[in-house]
Protein backbone atom coordinates (compact mmCIF):
# COMPACT_ATOMS: atom_id res chain seq x y z
CA UNK A 1 0.00 0.00 0.00
CA UNK A 2 2.72 2.49 0.97
CA UNK A 3 4.78 1.51 -2.08
CA UNK A 4 1.94 2.19 -4.52
CA UNK A 5 1.01 5.48 -2.88
CA UNK A 6 4.55 6.89 -2.96
CA UNK A 7 5.14 5.66 -6.51
CA UNK A 8 1.92 7.20 -7.77
CA UNK A 9 2.29 10.52 -5.96
CA UNK A 10 6.00 11.19 -6.51
CA UNK A 11 5.50 12.40 -10.12
CA UNK A 12 2.76 14.76 -8.93
CA UNK A 13 5.13 16.26 -6.35
CA UNK A 14 7.81 16.67 -9.02
CA UNK A 15 5.33 18.50 -11.27
CA UNK A 16 4.30 20.88 -8.48
CA UNK A 17 7.95 21.64 -7.62
CA UNK A 18 8.75 22.35 -11.27
CA UNK A 19 5.87 24.81 -11.64
CA UNK A 20 6.83 26.47 -8.36
CA UNK A 21 10.46 26.86 -9.45
CA UNK A 22 9.38 28.31 -12.79
CA UNK A 23 7.05 30.87 -11.21
CA UNK A 24 9.68 31.86 -8.63
CA UNK A 25 12.37 31.96 -11.34
CA UNK A 26 14.59 29.70 -9.23
CA UNK A 27 15.09 27.00 -11.85
CA UNK A 28 16.14 26.62 -15.47
CA UNK A 29 12.90 25.06 -16.69
CA UNK A 30 11.38 26.15 -19.98
CA UNK A 31 7.75 26.93 -20.72
CA UNK A 32 7.55 23.50 -22.42
CA UNK A 33 8.75 21.83 -19.21
CA UNK A 34 6.04 23.65 -17.26
CA UNK A 35 3.40 22.67 -19.82
CA UNK A 36 4.44 19.04 -19.35
CA UNK A 37 4.20 19.50 -15.58
CA UNK A 38 0.69 20.92 -15.90
CA UNK A 39 -0.23 18.01 -18.18
CA UNK A 40 1.02 15.60 -15.48
CA UNK A 41 -1.23 17.30 -12.93
CA UNK A 42 -4.17 17.14 -15.35
CA UNK A 43 -3.52 13.43 -15.94
CA UNK A 44 -3.45 12.80 -12.19
CA UNK A 45 -6.68 14.76 -11.75
CA UNK A 46 -8.43 12.78 -14.53
CA UNK A 47 -7.24 9.54 -12.94
CA UNK A 48 -8.59 10.51 -9.53
CA UNK A 49 -11.96 11.46 -11.03
CA UNK A 50 -12.51 7.88 -12.19
CA UNK A 51 -10.80 6.03 -9.36
CA UNK A 52 -10.24 7.10 -5.76
CA UNK A 53 -6.71 6.89 -4.29
CA UNK A 54 -7.80 4.04 -2.04
CA UNK A 55 -9.18 2.09 -5.00
CA UNK A 56 -5.98 2.70 -6.96
CA UNK A 57 -3.66 1.69 -4.13
CA UNK A 58 -5.72 -1.43 -3.43
CA UNK A 59 -5.75 -2.51 -7.10
CA UNK A 60 -2.92 -5.00 -6.68
CA UNK A 61 -4.48 -6.60 -3.61
CA UNK A 62 -7.70 -7.35 -5.50
CA UNK A 63 -7.82 -10.86 -6.92
CA UNK A 64 -10.77 -10.08 -9.20
CA UNK A 65 -9.86 -8.82 -12.67
CA UNK A 66 -12.32 -6.95 -14.86
CA UNK A 67 -11.27 -7.61 -18.45
CA UNK A 68 -12.42 -5.45 -21.34
CA UNK A 69 -11.04 -4.20 -24.64
CA UNK A 70 -8.67 -1.28 -24.09
CA UNK A 71 -6.04 0.66 -26.00
CA UNK A 72 -2.58 0.25 -24.49
CA UNK A 73 -1.60 3.58 -26.09
CA UNK A 74 -4.11 5.40 -23.87
CA UNK A 75 -2.67 3.82 -20.73
CA UNK A 76 0.93 4.47 -21.79
CA UNK A 77 0.10 8.13 -22.52
CA UNK A 78 -1.44 8.53 -19.06
CA UNK A 79 1.68 7.19 -17.34
CA UNK A 80 4.12 9.09 -19.57
CA UNK A 81 2.28 12.33 -18.82
CA UNK A 82 2.89 11.74 -15.14
CA UNK A 83 6.62 11.13 -15.58
CA UNK A 84 7.57 13.90 -18.03
CA UNK A 85 8.39 16.40 -15.23
CA UNK A 86 10.66 13.94 -13.42
CA UNK A 87 12.29 13.04 -16.75
CA UNK A 88 12.92 16.73 -17.45
CA UNK A 89 14.56 17.14 -14.04
CA UNK A 90 16.98 14.36 -15.01
CA UNK A 91 17.42 15.67 -18.60
CA UNK A 92 15.78 12.51 -19.90
CA UNK A 93 13.53 12.13 -22.91
CA UNK A 94 10.60 9.69 -22.88
CA UNK A 95 9.97 8.53 -26.44
CA UNK A 96 6.82 6.60 -27.34
CA UNK A 97 7.30 4.79 -30.64
CA UNK A 98 4.54 4.71 -33.31
CA UNK A 99 4.24 0.95 -32.75
CA UNK A 100 2.40 1.72 -29.50
CA UNK A 101 -0.10 3.99 -31.27
CA UNK A 102 -1.01 1.54 -34.01
CA UNK A 103 -1.32 -1.52 -31.77
CA UNK A 104 -4.77 -3.12 -31.73
CA UNK A 105 -6.76 -3.03 -28.51
CA UNK A 106 -6.26 -5.87 -26.05
CA UNK A 107 -8.49 -7.50 -23.46
CA UNK A 108 -7.08 -6.32 -20.12
CA UNK A 109 -7.98 -5.02 -16.70
CA UNK A 110 -7.08 -1.38 -17.42
CA UNK A 111 -6.53 -0.36 -13.78
CA UNK A 112 -4.13 -3.21 -13.03
CA UNK A 113 -2.34 -2.94 -16.38
CA UNK A 114 -1.88 0.76 -15.62
CA UNK A 115 -0.09 -0.20 -12.38
CA UNK A 116 2.21 -2.60 -14.24
CA UNK A 117 3.11 0.02 -16.87
CA UNK A 118 3.61 2.65 -14.18
CA UNK A 119 6.03 0.39 -12.30
CA UNK A 120 8.13 -0.33 -15.40
CA UNK A 121 8.30 3.30 -16.56
CA UNK A 122 9.00 4.46 -12.99
CA UNK A 123 12.00 2.12 -12.82
CA UNK A 124 13.26 3.23 -16.24
CA UNK A 125 13.12 6.94 -15.37
CA UNK A 126 14.53 6.39 -11.89
CA UNK A 127 17.55 4.35 -12.94
CA UNK A 128 18.39 5.94 -16.30
CA UNK A 129 21.52 8.04 -16.57
CA UNK A 130 21.01 11.76 -17.07
CA UNK A 131 20.72 12.84 -20.70
CA UNK A 132 19.60 9.44 -22.00
CA UNK A 133 16.31 8.27 -23.55
CA UNK A 134 13.59 6.05 -22.18
CA UNK A 135 12.04 4.40 -25.23
CA UNK A 136 8.64 2.67 -25.17
CA UNK A 137 7.56 0.42 -28.03
CA UNK A 138 5.12 -2.41 -28.68
CA UNK A 139 4.90 -5.48 -30.87
CA UNK A 140 2.56 -8.37 -31.56
CA UNK A 141 4.11 -11.76 -30.85
CA UNK A 142 1.76 -14.58 -31.80
CA UNK A 143 -1.26 -14.38 -29.48
CA UNK A 144 0.41 -11.73 -27.30
CA UNK A 145 0.99 -7.99 -27.25
CA UNK A 146 4.36 -7.04 -25.83
CA UNK A 147 5.05 -3.60 -24.35
CA UNK A 148 8.78 -2.84 -24.21
CA UNK A 149 10.49 -0.23 -22.03
CA UNK A 150 14.16 0.48 -22.83
CA UNK A 151 16.54 2.62 -20.79
CA UNK A 152 20.27 3.22 -20.43
CA UNK A 153 21.61 3.36 -16.89
CA UNK A 154 21.98 1.05 -13.93
CA UNK A 155 22.35 -2.57 -14.95
CA UNK A 156 21.09 -5.81 -13.44
CA UNK A 157 23.61 -8.43 -12.35
CA UNK A 158 23.19 -11.89 -13.89
CA UNK A 159 22.91 -13.60 -10.51
CA UNK A 160 19.93 -11.36 -9.65
CA UNK A 161 17.92 -11.95 -12.81
CA UNK A 162 15.14 -13.78 -10.94
CA UNK A 163 15.61 -12.34 -7.47
CA UNK A 164 14.54 -8.83 -8.59
CA UNK A 165 11.02 -10.17 -9.19
CA UNK A 166 10.66 -11.47 -5.65
CA UNK A 167 8.61 -9.56 -3.14
CA UNK A 168 10.68 -7.15 -1.08
CA UNK A 169 13.88 -7.77 -3.06
CA UNK A 170 15.96 -5.18 -4.87
CA UNK A 171 19.05 -5.47 -7.06
CA UNK A 172 22.39 -4.29 -5.72
CA UNK A 173 22.90 -1.65 -8.41
CA UNK A 174 19.40 -0.26 -7.94
CA UNK A 175 19.79 -0.09 -4.17
CA UNK A 176 23.02 1.88 -4.53
CA UNK A 177 21.65 4.25 -7.17
CA UNK A 178 18.32 5.20 -5.64
CA UNK A 179 18.19 8.31 -3.47
CA UNK A 180 15.72 6.66 -1.12
CA UNK A 181 15.54 2.93 -0.37
CA UNK A 182 12.86 1.15 -2.37
CA UNK A 183 10.50 -1.50 -1.10
CA UNK A 184 11.30 -3.97 -3.88
CA UNK A 185 7.67 -4.36 -4.93
CA UNK A 186 7.45 -2.79 -8.39
CA UNK A 187 8.67 -5.70 -10.52
CA UNK A 188 6.98 -8.20 -8.22
CA UNK A 189 3.65 -6.46 -8.80
CA UNK A 190 4.19 -6.03 -12.55
CA UNK A 191 4.91 -9.74 -13.00
CA UNK A 192 1.84 -10.77 -10.97
CA UNK A 193 -0.35 -8.55 -13.16
CA UNK A 194 1.17 -9.81 -16.43
CA UNK A 195 0.73 -13.44 -15.38
CA UNK A 196 -2.90 -12.78 -14.46
CA UNK A 197 -3.26 -11.62 -18.08
CA UNK A 198 -1.79 -14.89 -19.34
CA UNK A 199 1.57 -13.25 -19.99
CA UNK A 200 4.90 -12.44 -18.36
CA UNK A 201 7.34 -9.69 -17.44
CA UNK A 202 10.96 -10.34 -18.38
CA UNK A 203 14.13 -8.36 -19.03
CA UNK A 204 17.49 -8.25 -20.73
CA UNK A 205 20.63 -6.31 -19.79
CA UNK A 206 23.59 -5.56 -22.07
CA UNK A 207 26.66 -3.52 -21.15
CA UNK A 208 26.93 -0.26 -23.08
CA UNK A 209 29.88 1.53 -24.67
CA UNK A 210 32.99 2.73 -22.85
CA UNK A 211 34.44 6.24 -22.69
CA UNK A 212 37.10 6.67 -25.34
CA UNK A 213 39.63 8.17 -22.93
CA UNK A 214 39.10 6.34 -19.64
CA UNK A 215 37.58 3.14 -21.12
CA UNK A 216 35.18 3.27 -18.19
CA UNK A 217 31.81 1.64 -18.80
CA UNK A 218 29.13 4.26 -19.47
CA UNK A 219 26.23 2.09 -18.36
CA UNK A 220 23.88 -0.72 -19.35
CA UNK A 221 21.08 -1.03 -21.86
CA UNK A 222 18.17 -2.49 -19.92
CA UNK A 223 14.98 -3.70 -21.57
CA UNK A 224 11.83 -4.78 -19.74
CA UNK A 225 8.94 -6.36 -21.61
CA UNK A 226 5.40 -6.85 -20.40
CA UNK A 227 3.59 -9.47 -22.46
CA UNK A 228 -0.18 -10.04 -22.20
CA UNK A 229 -2.66 -12.13 -24.17
CA UNK A 230 -4.58 -10.20 -26.79
CA UNK A 231 -7.84 -11.94 -25.89
CA UNK A 232 -9.15 -13.88 -22.92
CA UNK A 233 -10.73 -16.26 -25.42
CA UNK A 234 -7.21 -17.45 -26.28
CA UNK A 235 -6.48 -18.02 -22.59
CA UNK A 236 -9.66 -20.03 -22.18
CA UNK A 237 -8.77 -22.19 -25.19
CA UNK A 238 -5.33 -22.84 -23.73
CA UNK A 239 -6.90 -23.84 -20.42
CA UNK A 240 -9.27 -26.22 -22.21
CA UNK A 241 -6.34 -27.74 -24.14
CA UNK A 242 -4.44 -28.23 -20.88
CA UNK A 243 -7.48 -29.88 -19.25
CA UNK A 244 -7.86 -32.13 -22.30
CA UNK A 245 -4.21 -33.22 -22.05
CA UNK A 246 -4.62 -34.10 -18.39
CA UNK A 247 -7.84 -36.02 -19.15
CA UNK A 248 -6.09 -38.03 -21.87
CA UNK A 249 -3.17 -38.71 -19.54
CA UNK A 250 -5.56 -39.85 -16.78
CA UNK A 251 -7.44 -42.19 -19.14
CA UNK A 252 -4.15 -43.61 -20.41
CA UNK A 253 -2.87 -44.22 -16.86
CA UNK A 254 -6.19 -45.83 -15.91
CA UNK A 255 -6.02 -48.12 -18.94
CA UNK A 256 -2.40 -49.10 -18.19
CA UNK A 257 -3.25 -49.81 -14.57
CA UNK A 258 -5.91 -52.37 -15.46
Amino acid sequence: MVHNSSRALNPVGDAVRMVEAYLNKTGTYSSEDVENALEALRAAYERLKTQSPLEFFAAIAEQTYNFRRESIATIVDQVVSLYKPLAAMKSLSIIVKPSVRIMDSVEIDADKYYVAVLNLIDNAVKYSHSGKDVVISASKVGQFVELIVDDFGQGIDDDESEMIYERGKQGRRSARAEREPGEGLGLYQARIIARAHGGEVSHSCVSGPRHLASRQLEGFRVRFSCRVLISREVDQKLELMECSRWREFYLWKTKIGK
